[in-house]
């Protein structure tokens, strides 16, 4: 990863799926709200979103049917070339040694299954 700036703390959106396959009913469908915190110390960035708790058919989403949660960025909204597998068990994942530039961030989910829910909004962070 790169030279890095602020802590930025943010909830992404997981949204449900479009994919065809005779488990996609359960993948996430529950989309919170974006946020995006900045503290320019830290030269981190840290992420972190809610555990979604509904399937696309809407039955409840046990956490025992998440596999991992997928983020994509980059530096252009339209290009997230990178790529971070976290295990369904955590809600949180820290980029360390990011330098100053635009960044944009989008997350998903992924079952148990293999199902992978479509991206989130792109949310993005401008560090000084």
């Amino acid at each position: 990863m790169k030279q890095g700036l602020p802590v930025l703390g943010m909830l992404l959106i997981l949204s449900g799926c479009d994919i065809n396959s005779s488990q996609k009913n359960h993948t996430p469908n529950d989309p919170p709200e974006p946020q995006i915190i900045e503290d320019s110390v830290t030269h981190q960035l840290t992420m972190s979103w809610s555990t979604p708790t509904q399937k696309e058919n809407n039955e409840t989403l046990k956490q025992s049917e998440l596999e991992a949660y997928l983020i994509y960025w980059g530096e252009q909204p339209d290009h997230l070339i990178h790529q971070i597998e976290v295990p369904a068990t955590d809600n949180t994942y820290t980029i360390n040694n990011l330098k100053a530039g635009n960044y944009f961030f989008s997350i998903t989910a992924r079952d148990r299954f293999g199902n992978e829910s479509a991206l989130s909004n792109v949310i993005s962070k401008t560090l000084p």
